[in-house]
């Protein structure tokens, strides 16, 4: 429900900038799009270049983990990319500089799942944990992917680091499970859109640090 009229959106794992088209079509006034895959950002291009004047929008290659800018953003997208690096805190700490709005969608982590099945309580009330995960990538069409080791983060974990900087949020997964439910359940992706809040305040005394742990066997 935000009012995207005059919004500068940091879209960070943008793929082929369909969030670009979305945002400027309900007139942002600026669109900065960031993708690793080098396919993909040149996808991206050709696509808001044959629709919306160049000085409205930007797609650099970069990752969540390498990226950073002192600009300042309405909205800040970030979907599909907490879980590309170990650094989740830090990760969570440079959405919540970039602006005021983020907009967090991602995968559950295998241990929520297993949580969940036992305990069928909202997200918000599950455990807070960060879960180091190996998975593969696919870069382009080129098999095999890269194995990768990253951290992720459960819902309950996103909220309360986001809170301890001040963001309020709201749970939009209720709507996005009706709309699209293959997708968005506790077996796949969740969402969450924060608010920067002053008078939200979780002191956590998190440490920013990652340990060594074995894959999970669920």
């Amino acid at each position: 429900n935000l009012k995207l009229k005059n919004f500068r959106v940091l879209d960070i794992g943008c793929c082929v900038a369909a969030s670009g088209a979305y945002v400027l079509d309900r007139g942002a006034s600026y669109y900065l799009g960031v993708e690793y895959q080098s396919n993909l950002v040149e996808l991206a291009k050709s696509n808001l270049s044959q629709h919306y004047d160049q000085t409205k929008w930007n797609v650099a290659q970069d990752s969540l983990e390498n990226f950073d800018t002192d600009d300042k953003f309405d909205l800040v997208i970030a979907s599909g990319v907490i879980y590309t690096g170990i650094d989740t805190v830090g990760s969570l700490k440079k959405l919540a500089k970039w602006g005021n709005n983020v907009l967090l969608e991602s995968v559950h982590a295998r241990l929520a799942m297993l949580f969940y099945r036992k305990d069928p309580r909202p997200y918000e009330k599950q455990e807070s944990f960060v879960s180091l995960e190996t998975k593969t990538m696919f870069i382009g069409n080129k098999f095999p992917g890269i194995t990768y080791r990253s951290a992720y983060p459960s819902y309950r974990f996103c909220i309360e680091i986001m809170q301890s900087m001040q963001f309020s949020y709201i749970d939009i997964n209720q709507q996005l499970e009706q709309v699209l439910p293959d997708h968005y359940n506790y077996e796949n992706r969740y969402a969450i859109l924060f608010t920067k809040s002053p008078n939200v305040y979780l002191n956590l005394g998190y440490k920013n640090t990652v340990e060594k742990s074995n894959d999970l066997d669920i």
